[in-house]
């Protein structure tokens, strides 16, 4: 008995030297950081999974507000926290009112940041493609992680606050700023025609498009990282903290204050008689998914408010379009998904030959399992898709995936596009996910990597010499193609307006240069992108209301109606270059 009892202590005392391996633990991504950076286990930070912030420095005159921290727009009517940014930490939007001097607006401009989105990627999950970025530099949906802090720095569309320290400084390498400068649609100036209207930036944190309306739990180095892809929601919460859910709004340098210019009161939101609900690239995208429920949400608060949609750099070639360049007569509203297409290359270029499908919208597709880890498309109660095409389709729900879909079948509201005929950035790596491969004549490719046909081919395929290939006039056929449709036929669409000069420009409704610069000019008429968009916006606030086009169709093989001037067509670029 005395020899087991000190086997049993040996033993005991050996277990008790041997390192323990490190538990798995669930964190959130500003947490996971943290650890993997030798800062300690996730549950040793005192900021749990929601991590609060002060936003600082900055400067101009769009000020800084925080969203509410629970779903009915309050700081204090949910149990625990339903808002967050990706990594949790405290998300924010920016609001200026009207220029100092000015009377009370009823009218409201809400613009929502553009850029990139994380999700399940090409086998990747989420929580790895959105801490290390994708890992196919070629993929169209490529981004910079939360862990990437070269090149273009898109962690700070991720957070409000980024855990890492800057050495020299001490301090954050990212807090979200206190002021902005407002800029093109949402600059002061009083050139700038909205510069009478409340001007909201809704900060990009969720890195879902603002579509997002759940949470993400996957495995990323041995730990469960929780993403909170909450787009949707911070629109929601957001809406409810302007109409005043947590009582009246004063933005300044100074609050309070009785002195104007140190502290404005923001007017109130319920009272609004026009809504302006501006997007860019992709942000445009997710506003397009968004359209219903934003409208809805905007007249819950706002019942007597008129709303209108701008989309800027977003009139991708869709699907639906493509049985256009098939051969024979079927068009953009037959319903077809599947096929092969020939894509005519400019002088010099050999043409090239697609195949297209719908299977990047179905289950297993790239779009599909990106969008789907930002919500559960079968709930009933966190909705993120359109709620109209999902009553359409109930289970056979994949088109609701498309937003070419959604854009052209399931869109009632009023929408005025800007679009850049050779945009430069969807001139090269346009996301054509419908593309499944393409034959560019020296054997096929498979483009599943890229996520869609490069209209500007890498030196990466073909041989070498294809760098020097063009398709961008196919792009702008196809955008010119689609707008036409549109402006002939659309199920159910509201008042539509166009604006397609055959520049490059891409995502730059919010340069004061781009949008007050008169890019296109028919016979002595000129005209820029803000006049042609107030010109229609107008025409529909005084009841007139009338679809137009200012398009410059000289790049198209289409017979285009409208340049018989019906539409307002005939339009040409007054200028080859890009304000910034």
């Amino acid at each position: 008995m005395q020899r087991t009892g000190w086997s049993l202590a040996i033993l005991t005392f050996i277990g008790s030297a041997l390192p323990t391996a490190a538990q798995a633990e669930t964190c959130s991504l500003y947490q996971k950081w943290k650890k993997d950076n030798g800062e300690g286990n996730c549950s040793v930070f005192p900021e749990s999974s929601y991590f609060e912030v002060t936003a600082t420095g900055g400067s101009g005159t769009l000020f800084a507000r925080k969203i509410p921290k629970c779903k009915d727009g309050t700081d204090t009517g949910c149990a625990s926290i339903e808002i967050k940014s990706l990594d949790g930490t405290r998300p924010y939007y920016f609001i200026d009112p009207p220029n100092l001097g000015m009377e009370s607006s009823n009218k409201w401009a809400l613009a929502f940041e553009g850029g990139g989105s994380c999700g399940a990627l090409r086998g990747d999950n989420a929580a790895t493609a959105c801490m290390t970025g994708t890992q196919d530099p070629n993929d169209n949906y490529a981004f910079n992680g939360y862990n990437v802090f070269t090149g273009d720095p898109d962690y700070k569309e991720m957070t409000t606050r980024h855990p890492k320290i800057d050495v020299v400084t001490g301090s954050p390498i990212y807090t979200v700023p206190k002021q902005k400068v407002g800029k093109g649609i949402l600059s002061p100036s009083a050139t700038n025609a909205f510069s009478s209207y409340n001007r909201v930036l809704v900060n990009k944190s969720s890195f879902d498009r603002f579509m997002g309306n759940t949470k993400n739990t996957s495995a990323y180095n041995g730990d469960d990282v929780e993403l909170f892809f909450h787009g949707r929601r911070i629109i929601s919460a957001m809406l409810k903290d302007l109409d005043r859910t947590n009582g009246v709004i004063s933005v300044g340098t100074n609050c309070p204050s009785w002195l104007e210019p140190q502290c404005q009161t923001v007017d109130d939101f319920s009272a609004a008689t026009q809504v302006v609900v501006v997007g860019e690239s992709g942000g445009a995208g997710g506003i397009i998914h968004n359209m219903e429920f934003i409208k809805g949400a905007i007249l819950n608060r706002a019942p007597t408010a008129k709303v209108v949609f701008l989309l800027t750099s977003r009139m991708l070639p869709w699907l639906e379009a493509e049985v256009h360049w098939s051969g024979g007569f079927l068009g953009i509203w037959d319903d077809i998904y599947n096929g092969l297409s020939t894509i005519q290359g400019n002088l010099g270029t050999p043409n090239a030959v697609t195949q297209y499908s719908s299977s990047a919208y179905e289950p297993g597709g790239t779009v599909r399992g990106l969008l789907s880890s930002w919500g559960n498309p079968a709930s009933a109660t966190d909705l993120f898709l359109d709620a109209g095409c999902k009553a359409a389709h109930g289970s056979n729900d994949w088109r609701c995936f498309d937003e070419g879909h959604v854009a052209l079948y399931h869109m009632a509201e009023d929408a005025f596009w800007f679009e850049s005929l050779f945009d430069g950035v969807h001139g090269r790596s346009s996301p054509a996910s419908f593309v499944d491969i393409v034959d560019f004549g020296n054997g096929v490719v498979d483009l599943e990597t890229w996520g869609g046909f490069l209209f500007v081919p890498p030196d990466t395929i073909d041989p070498p010499s294809s760098v020097n290939w063009s398709f961008s006039n196919a792009r702008a056929n196809r955008v010119l193609y689609t707008s036409e449709s549109m402006l002939q036929q659309h199920p159910g669409a509201g008042v539509l307006g166009f604006y397609e000069p055959a520049i490059n420009c891409h995502t730059t409704i919010y340069s004061s240069a781009f949008w007050s610069d008169k890019l296109m000019k028919n016979g002595g008429s000129i005209t820029s992108l803000q006049t042609a968009f107030m010109g229609w916006l107008t025409a529909i606030v005084v009841g007139s209301p009338q679809d137009r086009a200012w398009i410059q169709d000289g790049q198209s093989p289409e017979a285009l109606f409208w340049s018989s001037g019906i539409y307002g067509g005939g339009w040409t670029t007054s200028s080859a270059t890009c304000p910034q």
